[in-house]
């Protein structure tokens, strides 16, 4: 069940020396927090990255977006999105991994 509320973006990265990232779009959404599986997180090291957190969200929210602000009791916390997987006609995972601030 999707009781989680989060914002993905859109970001592009400027043609200047220190490439820049920007937000071109947003859209906030429902997802479900799922924990990372043994199998992903040993994936992702082996892969040099890093899997923190799995949201589950609708395809129809999902549009390639880079990041994903999930916004929580505890205040709003920033992930990368290292992969994305169709699990079925209505369900998109997003593997994350959060971004140090």
């Amino acid at each position: 069940m999707r009781t989680e509320w989060v914002t993905l973006i859109q970001t592009t990265v400027s043609d200047t020396t220190f490439q820049e990232e920007s937000p071109v779009s947003s859209v906030s959404c429902w997802a479900e927090l799922k924990s990372v599986v043994r199998n992903e997180f040993y994936e992702a090291s082996a892969a040099g990255r890093k899997a923190d957190a799995i949201f589950d969200v609708s395809p129809i929210d999902f549009d390639g977006h880079q990041k994903l602000v999930h916004h929580g009791a505890n205040g709003d916390v920033e992930y990368r999105v290292v992969r994305d997987y169709k699990t079925g006609f209505d369900s998109v995972e997003l593997t994350c991994s959060r971004i140090s601030g």
